[in-house]
């Protein structure tokens, strides 16, 4: 599966790539479908294709990706005393 959605998005990326790292040449709905796809490679340290590389990096050089990942990583939403 991994290997399948790398030969996705460097197929995207070196037909409608531009000058940003995202699947066309601007972040659009499909790269917001993503996130959490790419938020599971970078957290599992998976090994990918340069171009996907750049990929999976770009949320976090956008402030506003950069934000909004980092709200949600702050831990605010943790429910504290939570019983099963």
């Amino acid at each position: 599966m991994v290997a399948h959605i790398d030969g996705v998005w460097t197929d995207c990326r070196c037909q409608f790539g531009g000058e940003e790292a995202f699947l066309s040449d601007q972040l659009t709905i499909v790269d917001v479908f993503y996130t959490p796809v790419v938020r599971r490679f970078r957290t599992y340290g998976l090994k990918l294709a340069g171009e996907v590389t750049a990929y999976v990096n770009a949320p976090r050089n956008r402030p506003d990706m950069r934000v909004w990942l980092d709200d949600a990583n702050d831990g605010h939403w943790i429910i504290k005393n939570f019983k099963n």
